[in-house]
């Protein structure tokens, strides 16, 4: 499991951060409460496309319901559970 909590990340420090593990080794990614925003999500999701992670928590950051459109535009052979909560994704904007 790659955890990072409460830390107010920036995209730089989020590609250096991703680099520094082998992913073919976790299955959990959490980052939480770090200021995820809807384009430092696509850097994670191009980092973790093709490999086995299964489960990405993403609770208490930035996203938006913009945000949704990366995971429903793009095929992910292993992830099986997306984390959301207390995001700001708002049906209303959704289309």
């Amino acid at each position: 499991m790659l955890e990072l909590i409460s830390f107010n990340i920036t995209t730089m420090d989020l590609t250096c951060f991703l680099n520094l593990f082998d992913f073919d080794q976790i299955n959990t990614i959490k980052l939480i409460k770090v200021g995820l925003t809807d384009q430092q999500l696509h850097v994670l999701v191009e980092t973790i496309k093709r490999k086995p992670v299964e489960r990405l928590v993403l609770s208490c950051n930035r996203l938006t319901e913009n945000s949704l459109g990366i995971f429903l535009n793009r095929s992910f052979t292993y992830l099986k559970e997306i984390y959301l909560g207390k995001n700001r994704i708002h049906k209303s904007g959704m289309k």
